[in-house]
């Protein structure tokens, strides 16, 4: 689950919970306006100091738990907005499919058809 707020006096913050493969739970809290979050335990402790400080990419906790880099993670698993290009076919199938679900129920069923 992921939650982001919007404070009004400036504050971005954001929280992750997630689970790893052996079960254990984690829930990560991020102040934009602070370097480094702060990792929680199941049973809310914080665990930050836990985990590897580097002075370039600050809490090591993912890279521990995971041994995903950021670069293997950026190549994997991050698609930024401009990558993300449809042409006007591309674009007009996808409205059409999108369409026909939302009215049909089915991809593949047109609704034009079915209201003819």
């Amino acid at each position: 689950m992921i939650n982001t707020y919007l404070g009004t006096n400036g504050e971005f913050s954001g929280k992750i919970n997630y689970m790893l493969d052996n079960k254990e739970e984690f829930e990560v809290y991020r102040n934009f306006n602070k370097k480094n979050p702060q990792i929680f335990d199941k049973n809310a402790n914080d665990i930050s100091k836990d985990f590897s400080q580097d002075k370039t990419y600050g809490n090591m906790f993912f890279y521990e738990q995971t041994k995903v880099d950021e670069e293997l993670f950026n190549m994997s698993m991050v698609i930024h907005q401009q990558e993300v290009k449809l042409n006007t076919k591309e674009q007009s199938t996808l409205i059409q499919k999108a369409s026909n679900i939302m009215l049909t129920g089915e991809d593949n069923v047109s609704y034009k058809k079915i209201l003819r």
